[in-house]
């Protein structure tokens, strides 16, 4: 190499479809980036590097196996490794793979079925998009490090290590656009007791929660497509000593939300975006929650007016914007017919798309 590229710190290679040759390796090096390269033999290796990118690249030859051939041997320093668009690669599932501490699959690692926690002991995020063959993720020990999980539009991915998902530390966790999925870890209110985030998206087959709830450490909770989850399970899911506090609903098949009784009492912010047959809110369920106090609506359509007896005096932020052409127009000071119903809200944001294409 150049003496003048042996200080080079972050390297990063990008569009060069008939690039054949290794890497060009650097003593310093600690970011190394390959994006839309031809057939490039990855033999790089060096102690400093620490994040690798790999995206839209036909790699050649052994570089295929590209953890197991490339780094586990050499490249032990790695944290982050980012693999997109390149589905020849595969990671080979034998040894261990103690450097990483991120891991991104996105379009990418064809061959990979199984995840098998064990050969990863320090992963702290694990984000796993659009791989077609990805089934289940396997476990034999409790996972100590693992505080993020993220499984999104992998078509045939269908199960949870049995007996649950055994992550103390596990903090968020993201499921969305599962096909095949047809239940969520078993114990979660034993095995994940430091999980405070839940975003379930669009899984069709997904009818209810663990069979013993959801943990008690949950504060968030986001509901996108889930109208079985919803109305049949969501009742149930909470334990009474429960942190949940934020509530995210949307594109779910209601009529009428929330029903009494449905969402714990420690809720605070209430957001229902996106429901298209959604026609009254509940005044019951709202004034259930005493600790209410953030009510958001947008692109609700058929709300055709705010509950009779107004809203709860517990909430004191309102906002309404989006497709509520009722709402809107009931809601607008001075003499929208709903005024009155929540003259005692404190905050009220009013966002009217007409209004403001006018503007």
């Amino acid at each position: 190499m150049p003496k003048s590229l042996e200080c080079l710190v972050n390297l990063k290679i990008c569009d060069c479809k008939q690039l054949v040759d290794s890497v060009p390796s650097s003593p310093k090096i600690s970011e190394l980036r390959l994006i839309n390269c031809g057939e490039l033999e990855f033999n790089y290796c060096s102690p400093s590097l620490k994040f690798l990118e790999i995206r839209g690249c036909c790699l050649g030859g052994s570089s295929v196996h590209l953890i197991g051939s490339a780094l586990s041997e050499c490249g032990t320093n790695i944290k982050v490794l980012k693999i997109e668009d390149c589905p020849t690669v595969q990671i080979p599932l034998a040894g261990h793979y103690n450097f990483l501490v991120k891991l991104v699959i996105s379009g990418g690692c064809d061959s990979l079925t199984t995840f098998p926690l064990k050969l990863f002991p320090n992963l702290d995020t694990l984000d796993v998009y659009k791989c077609i063959n990805f089934e289940m993720i396997s476990q034999e020990n409790e996972h100590l490090k693992l505080t993020s999980l993220l499984i999104e539009e992998c078509p045939k991915f269908a199960s949870f290590p049995n007996g649950g998902l055994s992550a103390p530390r596990l903090q968020q966790f993201y499921l969305s656009k599962l096909e095949e999925l047809k239940s969520l870890p078993e114990c979660m209110h034993i095995l994940l007791p430091s999980l405070y985030k839940l975003s379930i998206n669009d899984c069709p087959q997904l009818v209810s929660f663990s069979a013993r709830g959801l943990p008690s450490s949950i504060k968030s909770l986001l509901l996108i497509k889930c109208s079985n989850l919803l109305i049949n399970s969501l009742k149930w899911a909470f334990p009474a000593n429960t942190s949940l506090c934020y509530m995210y609903i949307q594109e779910t098949d209601v009529e009428s939300f929330p029903n009494q009784g449905l969402i714990p009492l420690s809720l605070t912010t209430l957001n229902i975006t996106g429901c298209q047959n959604l026609k009254q809110l509940d005044y019951k369920g709202l004034d259930h929650l005493p600790s209410l106090s953030s009510l958001t609506l947008k692109n609700c359509p058929n709300i055709k007016r705010l509950p009779k007896e107004g809203l709860p005096r517990s909430i004191s932020t309102l906002q309404i914007s989006g497709n509520c052409p009722f709402l809107l127009e009931r809601c607008k000071k001075p003499y929208g017919k709903d005024c009155e119903r929540i003259a005692h809200i404190q905050c009220i944001m009013i966002d009217d798309p007409e209004r403001d294409q006018q503007s």
